[in-house]
């Protein structure tokens, strides 16, 4: 079980949007009125004050994954009786301040349960009486499990004069550093029977801050993390099982400030030494960091000054028995291994098909090192290249999901078809694939796959610039009835992918994408064609599509590509981005953007960008705004325009679209000036215009400083929405 605790009820987190909600707010002297300044409480009495604490904790419980949560405690301050408003509605409803108090608790207790929280009850009893550990043993007795925070014992010295401001040599009001060696399980414990002490789940620390030590001389945080844990300040985390759940909510990131606190917490603190390192081994890139638990590695490793890109293990001696064992100290630890090196000489002495990283998830290395890795719950693999060893790798680890497989760019000339066929027979064993990335497959492949329940995700990359090619005597239909995501990449020939999409069916698909170097006007007209026949109207939801390289130009005076008309079938469309740099002209005009943008009324994303410079662009920016007006989520457009006649008066009464974000026009514009006006009355989100040329620039420079003279009123328009 995890706990999350938040102290809500301080008037410090509130003061400066809602001091009306704060009783006696700043009031002095504050000593009077408060045990740290400012002075100031929640109105708590209110209703309001009530529905925004509740607000407050709904907010913050729907971004965290505990079950359990506390509000901690509310300490009534001699403030209230001075508090005007406070005292004015206690009066009018004639209710008690404990009684308003039990109140503001169920509100806000039961704003936590409607959300599947269980509300924890934590008391400090430090302000009322010093000495109240004895009432852990009466809350165990009723049965109730506790985690006990006692404040009388184990509030660490507050030092920096006692939070009071006015004490700078004082030690804290609940200065337990004296009677803390009381507090290991503490003399309540001692009076608990069995049955009681069965409901005692340990200690915790409450540390405000590490100011001073006993004598009251500064204390550094160097010296105050061994001080923490020789103290058994933490307790509670001896739980074992408290202990793993929250670092199992820790979130890693391999960055260097994370890895030496990791470090720190592992050397500081015995409990925290396991977990801790769990975390610093969970990824590893490259085997550097295993090679240096070698001490004949180590210095060569980080002390040599060879750069990373350098071969350093160039006539390394293979490590020896004793050494493997010191390789393999963490390697129980690790989930995700990365190798992009390629010297297996080094580790020739572990034994072939040795079961290494037994806890290893995910995998990426050359098939180089392919059987030194048996990880019975590997789940995704990462490949450069094929070989024979792939077939016994992936029998072996019959739980992989995720397969990867890339081909390297120095091989990428010499892929022949003997390796799509080796490369498709090794497929052929994974029966639980739910992503594959790799080359092209042949036939018999691509039918095994459309039996594959789980699969999920599909990525083909071509990746060479003479690829095998299909055999067209092997053509089989097949449908793909559970694939949500389909991607083809780095192609250079799309014949066979467009074949590929003639005889399949994607019910559905939800994602798709195609790269290509270069595709004719005739290949992208079947495809286009194809996609439409591929049972994914009810379902798909992203279309990519791209021909990027513009050394390949299409013939002059070719016909204008014809996508949208053949994609309105797709009722569910989010994201359409279509990218030609080749000379090719995307057909578009007013009537087609309307009849577009009425048939995808949950577009977000419209991106053409072709080479429109070479044509006139069909659409003007009345029919641009009237189609807008039909798709109220949109918020990134790029589309060809032509601004060679404004067709829209300027100082009428506009239109507005309040989600665009993100606006990309080509073509030049003369009247920037009317431009910048335009947009910044019809599309009052819009920044800038992202696109090519100096009028453009001028479009923005207007655009930003019309943009300064509505801001306030837009800002109390983004509230009102």
């Amino acid at each position: 079980m995890v706990f999350c605790s938040l102290m809500v009820f301080p008037a410090a987190i509130i003061v400066a949007p809602c001091t009306e909600y704060v009783a006696s707010f700043d009031a002095s002297p504050w000593t009077n009125l408060a045990n740290k300044p400012p002075a100031g409480q929640l109105r708590f009495v209110f209703p309001e004050v009530m529905n925004f604490t509740a607000s407050l904790l709904t907010d913050v419980v729907k971004i965290i994954p505990s079950y359990y949560f506390s509000t901690r405690a509310m300490k009534l301050a001699n403030l209230y009786a001075d508090d005007y408003l406070a005292q004015q509605q206690l009066n009018s409803t004639g209710m008690t301040l404990n009684g308003a108090l039990d109140t503001f608790m169920q509100t806000t207790r039961d704003a936590l349960i409607v959300h599947g929280k269980t509300p924890v009850i934590w008391e400090d009893y430090c302000a009322l009486k010093p000495n109240y550990c004895d009432n852990a043993a009466v809350v165990a007795r009723r049965g109730f499990g506790i985690i006990h925070a006692p404040s009388n014992h184990f509030y660490l010295d507050y030092g920096a004069g006692e939070g009071l401001g006015d004490d700078p040599i004082g030690n804290g009001w609940c200065d337990p550093l004296q009677n803390l060696v009381q507090g290991i399980y503490l003399s309540s414990v001692g009076k608990l029977d069995q049955g009681a002490a069965s409901k005692f789940y340990g200690v915790d620390s409450l540390v405000p801050k590490i100011g001073k030590q006993p004598t009251g001389a500064a204390l550094n945080v160097t010296d105050a993390l061994p001080r923490l844990h020789g103290l058994v300040m933490h307790q509670a985390l001896l739980v074992h099982e408290v202990l793993l759940e929250i670092f199992a909510y820790v979130p890693y990131a391999e960055t260097p400030s994370t890895q030496k606190l990791l470090s720190a917490l592992a050397r500081t603190c015995k409990i925290f030494h396991e977990p801790a390192m769990d975390l610093l081994w969970t990824e590893i890139y490259g085997l550097e960091p295993l090679l240096g638990c070698v001490a004949r590695l180590h210095r060569l490793i980080y002390h040599s000054g060879i750069r990373w890109h350098q071969p350093w293990a160039k006539g390394v001696e293979p490590l020896s028995a004793h050494e493997a064992h010191q390789f393999l100290r963490h390697s129980s630890r690790i989930r995700t291994l990365d190798i992009k090196s390629d010297d297996p000489h080094l580790l020739s002495v572990i034994p072939a098909e040795a079961c290494i990283f037994p806890r290893l998830k995910s995998l990426s290395l050359t098939t180089a090192y392919l059987n030194l890795f048996l990880p019975h719950m590997l789940h995704r693999c990462h490949l450069l290249g094929v070989d024979e060893g792939l077939q016994s790798f992936v029998i072996r680890c019959i739980a992989l999901e995720d397969l990867f497989i890339y081909t390297p760019e120095w091989r990428q000339v010499d892929s022949t078809a003997n390796e799509m066929s080796l490369l498709s027979d090794r497929i052929h064993w994974c029966t639980r694939l739910v992503t594959l990335c790799c080359p092209m497959l042949d036939w018999e492949t691509w039918k095994h796959l459309s039996h594959l329940p789980t699969l999920l995700n599909l990525e083909i990359e071509q990746g060479c610039n003479d690829p095998p090619s299909l055999s067209k005597r092997d053509i089989v239909n097949v449908s793909f009835l559970n694939i949500t995501s389909l991607s083809f990449q780095d192609l250079y020939d799309p014949e066979d992918i467009i074949t590929v999409m003639q005889h399949s069916q994607f019910p559905s698909l939800k994602k798709f994408e195609f790269e290509a170097n270069y595709i004719s006007s005739e290949d992208a007209e079947q495809l286009f064609h194809a996609l439409s026949r591929c049972e994914a109207c009810r379902t798909l939801e992203e279309i990519t599509i791209c021909s990027l390289d513009e050394e390949y130009r299409v013939p002059p005076n070719s016909e204008p590509l014809t996508p949208i008309p053949q994609f309105l079938c797709f009722t569910q469309l989010r994201s359409l981005r279509l990218t030609f740099h080749n000379f090719h002209i995307i057909h578009l005009d007013n009537d087609m953007l309307l009849q577009a943008m009425s048939t995808w009324p949950h577009i977000r994303a419209l991106e053409i960008s072709d080479s429109a410079s070479y044509a006139p662009s069909e659409i003007s920016l009345r029919g641009l705004f009237t189609a807008l007006s039909l798709c109220p989520e949109l918020d990134t457009l790029r589309v060809p325009i032509n601004l060679a006649t404004i067709d829209i008066d300027p100082d009428a009464e506009p239109i507005q679209h309040t989600s665009l974000r993100l606006l990309a026009l080509d073509l030049s514009v003369s009247q920037t000036e009317t431009i910048a006006r335009i947009i910044s009355a019809w599309l009052p989100f819009v920044d800038q215009v992202h696109s090519y040329g100096s009028n453009w620039i001028e479009v923005n420079r207007y655009l930003r400083s019309l943009r300064r003279a509505t801001a306030p009123y837009i800002t109390r328009a983004s509230y009102k929405n």
